[in-house]
């Protein structure tokens, strides 16, 4: 299970999260080793995530490219499953905490606990059975830097959030 949090409380080991879009294709001066594809990935409207190493470090860039097409149901499904993929490549690189960085500018706040949902639901495992009992994620923190997304907003994904985890317990 995560937790997730309104900053300013991330830890030191945690890692940013930055958004990009057609609106907002800036980064960090660090991270122009990458502007190429991140410029390709938005010129080809591509929805993914990026993990760039700078000085050492691990960052993940998701490149939200939404297309004029795009219906709100997709859009909200994509955003989703931008969230599951992310978890999937955190966990894979053994990251414990991340620093989401959504600027209002790119999603507002439904795209925004959209993204949060995905990658908590994810992050879901059933280990009770499991030899050793203990969850095999490393995934154990998220912290938001969003304006859009307010605590009442948060406790009430985090109660929805609950409610699934009680239930796929209950079923496995």
């Amino acid at each position: 299970m995560i937790q997730t949090k309104k900053q300013p409380a991330s830890p030191k080991d945690a890692h940013q999260v930055y958004f990009i879009s057609k609106k907002r294709t800036s980064l960090p001066a660090a991270f122009k080793a990458v502007q190429g594809l991140i410029d390709d990935a938005i010129a080809k409207e591509k929805r993914e995530i990026l993990v760039p190493y700078i000085d050492g470090a691990k960052h993940f860039v998701v490149v939200y490219a939404k297309s004029k097409s795009d219906e709100e149901a997709n859009i909200l499904e994509d955003i989703r499953i931008l969230g599951a993929n992310l978890c999937r490549v955190a966990n894979a690189a053994g990251v414990k905490n991340l620093v989401l960085n959504t600027p209002t500018s790119i999603l507002d706040k439904d795209e925004s606990l959209c993204f949060l949902e995905g990658l908590e639901l994810a992050n879901y495992e059933f280990y009770k059975y499991k030899k050793g009992n203990k969850p095999s994620h490393a995934l154990q923190g998220v912290f938001i830097n969003d304006k859009n997304i307010k605590e009442q907003s948060l406790d009430e994904l985090n109660h929805l959030l609950d409610a699934v985890r009680f239930t796929k317990d209950i079923v496995n």
